[in-house]
């Protein structure tokens, strides 16, 4: 039996969509899609640009080949669509916690907060309103970031300051009034003692 080369064909190739690879803002090694093909001998496919990339951010236009060698080789073009989904790093300021140096708290410092992202930062702000070098108040203080990416993906994170009352009460002394009742016994209300 004689079974005569033919030449090949090829099908439609549906569009491809990946994710950047990671901390970068391309993407590479794209899986090679489902080809359909005909011909005699069976088609080797081919792609350009090749499918080990890198492919950029946004869509990219394939030509994917069948080839058995009969000519005409048969081609289709298909696209492979870059997207970024990975959001900002936000490097916080680990918890914090110091004790008060006054009535009024402490003034707290801590290194400045850092961003970072695949294809780069948009945005960044403190949603909080104290920052490092500022008085912050007895009890906990919650600091919050936010950082925006080029592509509208967002992070945000946390970090506590803490200021502990550890002041012994101190002592103020002030004349007072005492009236006594019927029994002769007094007494004076806590508004009477200052908490210094």
């Amino acid at each position: 039996i004689t079974v005569t080369p033919t030449t090949p064909s090829i099908g439609p190739i549906s569009p491809i969509e990946v994710d950047t690879d990671v901390d970068t803002c391309s993407a590479t090694n794209v899986a090679a899609p489902t080809v359909l093909t005909g011909g005699y001998p069976a088609p080797t496919v081919t792609f350009s640009p090749s499918l080990a990339g890198p492919f950029l951010l946004g869509t990219t236009g394939v030509t994917a080949t069948a080839s058995n060698g009969v000519d005409p080789a048969a081609t289709t073009l298909f696209g492979v669509t870059v997207v970024d989904r990975q959001p900002p790093t936000i490097n916080t300021p680990a918890n914090i916690v110091v004790p008060a140096t006054g009535p009024g708290g402490a003034v707290v410092t801590f290194p400045l907060v850092t961003m970072s992202d695949n294809c780069g930062i948009k945005s960044a702000r403190r949603l909080s309103v104290l920052d490092s070098g500022s008085l912050f108040p007895i009890g906990t203080t919650t600091l919050t970031y936010e950082a925006t990416d080029v592509n509208g993906n967002t992070s945000t994170c946390t970090s506590l300051v803490t200021v502990i009352d550890s002041l012994a009460p101190g002592e103020l002394c002030q004349d007072a009034t005492v009236y006594l009742n019927a029994s002769g016994l007094g007494s004076i209300t806590t508004g009477n003692v200052v908490d210094l």
